[in-house]
């Protein structure tokens, strides 16, 4: 976040609810925060054409399932809301990302899988696991997308990044794969290993978009 805002942008951490068989709670706590922050983007400073998604490991597969399932998240996150002026200040606003950065992400629940989110997101539901394939959701309409991972990362295999990026690829969305020799799984910022220049690279990106 401290990053972030350093290079001009305003940063926001979603804190969302993530437990056994959670879908499609993360999705939807992450709809209403990229509502509430178009719906006050005057207070805040900021573009609301230019909101980034950013999220690592599991959270990197909300945000990727997010910028594809948009719009039936925001049905159903309006149709939980009781306070009708809040619902109505939010209710045409889009939950779509404009641009998306995916950190070491989780895309698939087959190929490659990440045993233990695919258990909390879905369980055992193997309709839903297809479903929600990340890469299988993305088409042209796709928002523009830095991906990175590390090649000697253990705990989520990068061929999940390189599968999405394949996605990317066929539906002619703008995208960079960057693969970084060290740094595992969860280093962040990655200071100490090879990808430490993924977050100036992915600031390039974004800032040419």
């Amino acid at each position: 976040m401290k990053y972030m805002e350093a290079k001009g942008y305003r940063a926001f951490v979603l804190k969302y609810r993530i437990s056994e068989q959670s879908y499609p709670n993360p999705q939807e706590d992450l709809t209403l925060a990229i509502k509430y922050i178009r719906a006050n983007a005057k207070e805040y400073g900021i573009a609301p054409n230019k909101v980034i998604a950013i999220g690592s490991s599991v959270g990197g597969h909300l945000c990727a399932s997010q910028a594809a399932l948009h719009e039936e998240l925001s049905k159903s996150v309006c149709s939980q809301i009781e306070d009708e002026n809040y619902l109505n200040k939010i209710k045409n606003i889009s939950a779509k990302p404009d641009a998306l950065c995916l950190c070491y992400p989780v895309i698939s629940f087959v190929d490659s899988p990440h045993e233990g989110s695919a258990l909390n997101l879905v369980g055992e539901d193997e309709k839903l696991r297809k479903e929600l394939y990340a890469e299988s959701l993305v088409n042209e309409s796709y928002p523009p997308t830095f991906i990175w991972t590390c090649e000697d990362d253990i705990s989520v295999p990068p061929r999940n990044s390189v599968v999405m990026s394949e996605a990317l690829k066929k539906a002619n969305v703008k995208h960079e794969l960057h693969m970084y020799e060290t740094g595992g799984h969860g280093c962040a910022l990655a200071f100490s290993t090879s990808a430490k220049n993924w977050t100036s690279q992915m600031i390039k990106f974004m800032n040419g978009i």
